[in-house]
């Protein structure tokens, strides 16, 4: 077996460490190793489901001595319902997920395939009925597919900000950009991990880049991945 990469240590220091002042060593460990999900081989459980937590997800190495999202992924409100659900594969979203309203009404459903949608998707309202039906082509377009042209009119605009639920990526939340900066299917308006490093926007010390390690070698507040100048 390999010896462990030396950012990879660091890393492991620093949650130790990020651990400890939070409320101990023992449940910085638990969140790494968290049982319930059944990952590939060679990736491992990580995060908790509530009561304690609100997400867990299986990850592994990747090749930059990073950790990817790889396997079943899964994302609660804080009432303990189902919020989101899939897979990744090797960093992308794959296969099927599904979203859900507060309430526990579907609100989402389609696959994935190497992070782009393809295929039907379907939209519910928080009544329970079908809002839109849409067709993805591989490319991440909405158009022709080898299912046939788009089977549904678009649908509605609940948050008006001119792209319809079916297409929004935060179809609850205003946002005529579109912007998505991890590429997760969830917009950044409506995302509380924009870069998809696992650590929520408000404890995250670099929001917009991707530090599931958190280091921050001149304790400033801004972690090593985002700041310009990360040594004393």
């Amino acid at each position: 077996m390999p010896a462990p990469s030396s950012r990879f240590v660091a890393g492991l220091i620093a949650g130790l460490l990020t651990g400890a002042a939070a409320g101990g060593v023992a449940t910085w460990w638990a969140m790494r190793r968290a049982p319930g999900l059944a990952c590939p081989e060679g990736a491992e459980p990580t995060g908790l489901g509530p009561p304690q937590g609100t997400r867990q997800w299986c990850q592994r190495l990747g090749p930059d001595d990073d950790f990817v999202r790889h396997g079943p992924w899964r994302r609660w409100f804080e009432s303990g319902l189902p919020r989101e659900q899939g897979e990744y594969l090797d960093g992308e979203k794959h296969g099927r997920w599904t979203r859900w309203y507060a309430t526990g009404q579907k609100a989402q459903e389609g696959v994935y395939e190497r992070g782009h949608k393809v295929g039907k998707w379907l939209q519910w309202g928080e009544d329970g009925r079908v809002w839109a039906a849409v067709d993805h082509v591989a490319d991440g377009g909405v158009g022709e597919s080898d299912a046939g042209p788009v089977v549904a009119a678009a649908g509605p605009d609940g948050d008006g900000d001119g792209v319809t639920d079916a297409r929004d990526v935060c179809p609850f939340d205003a946002d005529p950009a579109q912007d998505d900066t991890d590429r997760d299917g969830a917009g950044d308006a409506c995302d509380d991990d924009l870069d998809g490093d696992e650590v929520a926007n408000v404890h995250d010390n670099c929001p917009r880049a991707r530090n599931w390690d958190q280091i921050d070698t001149d304790l400033d507040g801004r972690g090593d991945a985002c700041d310009d100048a990360p040594a004393r």
